[in-house]
């Protein structure tokens, strides 16, 4: 069964990560140090968010649907992310010119960040799982 923690925590890590995006995406491009300062924070929070909730969710789905292919490569997905960031992020501290560092590691985890849905998408349709949206009122409802 799903705890509302879970969904609660995946949610609001999402929404969150959404929202940053959108704080990074409104000073693209924008001079002066204040709105570098906004990209930064907006980058930074998008991605750490972002993968908290593509982690909670391959959490979720392990449980739920057991341990399959698709739910590894998940979290493989997610653990290469991890390792990927933390590794450069360490290396950062070591190399003069590191520009290049930040912008090969935003590139991989945005890449992955992009692949993830496609993963799920697979494992939904795998599962014959189906969501049903509806702008009528059900039967014999309000």
């Amino acid at each position: 069964m799903t705890s509302p923690r879970w969904c609660t925590a995946t949610v609001a890590t999402g929404v969150v990560g959404a929202l940053f995006f959108v704080l990074y995406t409104t000073f693209l491009g924008s001079e002066g140090d204040l709105y570098r300062a906004m990209r930064r924070y907006g980058t930074i929070v998008f991605f750490g968010c972002t993968f908290l909730a593509e982690l909670f969710l391959a959490y979720r789905a392990q449980a739920a649907l057991g341990e399959t292919r698709l739910v590894r490569v998940k979290v493989v997905l997610c653990l290469a992310v991890l390792v990927e960031g933390l590794t450069l992020g360490t290396l950062q501290n070591f190399v003069e010119d590191d520009e290049w560092i930040e912008n090969l590691t935003e590139w991989h985890v945005a890449s992955a960040i992009a692949f993830y849905p496609f993963l799920t998408w697979l494992k939904w349709r795998g599962s014959r799982w189906t969501v049903e949206f509806s702008t009528k009122p059900p039967a014999g409802g309000p």
